[in-house]
């Protein structure tokens, strides 16, 4: 099985960089608890078009949300083919073996650190969404990771062994706009020793309707997903999230985005049937930060970037799989 991950990983998990893409970042996401991390490494275009890198932590415990968002030139390491190097802002991430290495020390006062993923079930193929124009979003996704290692930030020491994690993979060519919007969710946990995990994403134009993709990948029990595409998933918005406190990166967005009124939904429900098998992946919000990007068509617009800590219940045929944390996603215009 190792094997199998290790070469799917290499097929598709390699550097595009700014000569085929317009946008590529790596995201890793790990939760122990009621603790959760998001790293997020990204090669992006400035306003005179230039590639720069961004990267972005963000933690959440008892206390809330911290972290924040840094710039750096973009440099890509030289790295053997099929292998994955980057270097940004005083983080760096490699691809070793069957897995990843993200190791970072940013900010004043500084965050610091070190996870290694290992892969326990082989990513999905990529998935791509034409969005018209010759513009484009592709993303692989391996949901079924274990996570190794340490954080430490002002608020404390965090250690990690054995801890859910989950890792994807997203280029393409596109800007942020009007034309781009989406939602992203993911649970994983593990039964009776055994990874599962339930992905949802609805790629299209902003304010969730008209999504061109729409697609559900379940693992339970079994490496290879069940997929479930377009007609087959049902997406069902319930009230919207007010969290009490929002922390937003930049600070300085406050300015342009007052309120904590979000567009999150306070519950999403996902059903999905074919091929004689059903599942349902239900999350409920319970808080949220909010990253803030200027829009790559308009000069006064803005992009929401929303991510939120979720309670997941996912059922199979009727029969429940999972409770679990999970993380929610919806990009949608300021």
């Amino acid at each position: 099985m190792r094997a199998s991950a290790t070469r799917l990983l290499h097929t598709h998990n390699y550097l595009r960089g700014p000569q085929q893409v317009d946008k590529e970042w790596f995201h890793v996401l790990v939760w122990q608890g009621e603790r959760m991390a998001l790293v997020n490494l990204a090669m992006l275009r400035d306003a005179a078009g230039r590639p720069e890198g961004r990267v972005t932590v963000l933690l959440r415990d008892a206390e809330g949300w911290s972290g924040g968002s840094w710039r750096s030139p973009w440099r890509p390491q030289r790295c053997p083919p099929g292998r994955v190097g980057i270097q940004l802002a005083g983080a760096r991430l490699q691809q070793r073996r069957d897995g990843v290495i993200v190791q970072a020390t940013l900010g004043r006062p500084e965050l610091e650190l070190e996870l290694e993923l290992a892969l326990a079930w082989p990513p999905a193929p990529p998935a791509r969404t034409a969005l018209g124009g010759g513009r484009y979003m592709t993303w692989t996704a391996a949901p079924c990771c274990v996570a190794n290692g340490s954080i430490n930030s002002p608020r404390g020491r965090w250690r990690l062994r054995d801890a859910i994690a989950y890792h994807d993979h997203n280029w393409g060519r596109f800007g942020w706009g009007a034309r781009i919007g989406w939602t992203w969710a993911v649970a994983s946990w593990r039964e009776r020793g055994a990874p599962g995990a339930a992905v949802y994403s609805a790629i299209g134009a902003r304010g969730g309707g008209g999504a061109r993709q729409r697609v559900l990948l379940l693992w339970s029990g079994e490496p290879t997903p069940s997929v479930f595409t377009g007609a087959e998933v049902e997406e069902r918005r319930r009230g919207q999230l007010r969290p009490r406190a929002l922390l937003r990166v930049p600070p300085v967005a406050a300015l342009a985005v007052p309120g904590t009124a979000t567009g999150v939904p306070a519950r999403l429900e996902l059903a999905a049937a074919s091929r004689g098998t059903s599942a349902t992946m239900i999350l409920e919000p319970r808080d949220q930060s909010q990253l803030v990007v200027p829009d790559d068509d308009d000069p006064l617009g803005y992009t929401l970037i929303n991510e939120v800590h979720a309670t997941s219940t996912v059922h199979v045929n009727g029969q429940r799989r999972a409770s679990c944390p999970a993380m929610l996603e919806v990009v949608q215009g300021g």
